[in-house]
């Protein structure tokens, strides 16, 4: 989404500096939604287990 919007951006305004920030604000946008999402399908796989201690 983010890439299509930068290139968007970019094709009709010209601006360079423009298309980084909408890149990078849909990107980390995107990608909260995303990480909130897999939480909350998979709620016990947020926590990391050192080896050894995890579960199997």
């Amino acid at each position: 989404m983010g890439v299509f919007s930068a290139a968007f951006l970019l094709a009709e305004a010209g601006s360079w500096p423009g298309a980084a920030v909408v890149l990078v604000v849909l990107s980390l946008f995107y990608c909260i939604r995303v990480a909130r999402r897999m939480h909350r399908l998979r709620p016990g796989r947020g926590a990391r287990h050192p080896a050894g201690t995890g579960r199997r």
